[in-house]
């Protein structure tokens, strides 16, 4: 009787495997007997999905996903999905599609654990822990220096100033990706700093963002516009041991080459 139990469990699983090839040959895919799903492409504005959804539930992705730039068709962002949410080990890519910009698990569609960010090199610049809201360490880069913060609150003095969850890199990436150098700038020879301010409150959430310093020649537009992109995602300032609001300036530099 083991024997032939031994032989049916072989047989079975060499069966689900010649019925899984099948329908991958008729464009279906499964992720677990049971869970069907059709992969799908969708494009949105400066990206271009790729993912898996539940064939008897359209609305609903499962599977592998993968995220590609509309104008270079590289890799941003790759991950996993289970019955609609975030799930497993997601990683976020620089501009080139290849080098890794910061990796860490998802668990209902929440970031959880460790994360870390890389520099372009691959070597580690932060590590921040969603579970316990806690950042363990951080390597500022030269943006992040360069950034000045005060506190909203008149006569206090920071101990730190607000640090962005993905480092230095996670910002140039974002501005990097959405500024675009204006035409009358470019006509006229124009370079330079513009700094931008906003508001981060004790919780991390962002507000108030203005032009500090401007160029003009549409520079100040461009740069205030890609800063808004940034992702509220910010540890918040510190003084005597709490998190306090502040307000900081990022600069964004226009260079002609």
């Amino acid at each position: 009787m083991r024997r032939a139990g031994r032989y049916i469990a072989r047989y079975d699983q060499r069966f689900m495997t010649k019925i899984i090839g099948l329908l991958a040959l008729l464009g279906i895919a499964t992720t677990g007997y049971g869970q069907q799903t059709r992969k799908v492409t969708k494009r949105q504005t400066g990206y271009r999905e790729q993912y898996s959804v539940l064939t008897a539930d359209p609305k609903i992705k499962h599977g592998p996903y993968a995220s590609y730039l509309s104008m270079s068709g590289r890799l941003a962002e790759s991950g996993y999905y289970r019955n609609g949410v975030r799930d497993s080990v997601w990683t976020e890519y620089f501009w080139d599609g290849k080098h890794v910009l910061a990796r860490g698990r998802y668990r209902n569609d929440q970031k959880v654990g460790v994360w870390e960010a890389f520099d372009y090199e691959g070597k580690p610049t932060q590590q921040y822990d969603y579970t316990r809201r806690q950042l363990l360490f951080n390597k500022p880069g030269k943006g992040e220096e360069r950034m000045t913060a005060r506190a909203l609150s008149p006569g206090v003095a920071l101990d730190a100033k607000p640090v962005y969850i993905s480092g230095n890199e996670g910002i140039m990436q974002v501005i990097g990706m959405n500024v675009r150098y204006p035409a009358a700038a470019l006509r006229s020879q124009i370079s330079g700093e513009v700094r931008v301010a906003f508001t981060i409150d004790a919780e991390g959430k962002t507000a108030d963002y203005r032009v500090a310093k401007g160029i003009g020649y549409g520079c100040d537009e461009e740069a205030l516009k890609a800063v808004k992109l940034i992702p509220a995602n910010w540890v918040p300032a510190q003084a005597a041991g709490r998190p306090v609001a502040a307000e900081v300036e990022l600069p964004v530099t226009f260079t002609i080459q």
